[in-house]
């Protein structure tokens, strides 16, 4: 369960830097639209690390906690790919030994 919750955390996290207009995108035939969803984006995101580096220098505990957080989730994300490396490779161990029958 915590595997999922991970998971959907990591997708959400993906789709806040995906630009607007990507989610959105219908075909045009003018070859002259310029796409702003890329630069919208990382102004968007530019925008983000200064708050974050704002919020980081009024509140230094804050920050020390949001890393110690990253930090176990990165150890926890770590191991659940390991033990799905670990439950594949044996899958696959499993399907290439010949059955008794």
């Amino acid at each position: 369960m915590r595997f999922v919750l991970k998971a959907v955390f990591w997708f959400g996290l993906v789709l806040l830097f995906l630009p607007e207009d990507a989610l959105h995108k219908t075909q045009t035939t003018e070859p002259d639209v310029v796409d702003n969803g890329a630069v919208t984006s990382s102004v968007t995101a530019n925008d983000v690390v200064a708050r974050v580096a704002r919020l980081c220098s009024e509140k230094p505990a804050i920050c020390e906690r949001a890393a110690d957080a990253l930090s176990t989730i990165e150890l926890d994300t770590e191991q659940g790919a390991r033990l799905a490396l670990d439950l594949l490779l044996r899958s696959a161990s499993d399907e290439s030994r010949p059955s008794k029958d």
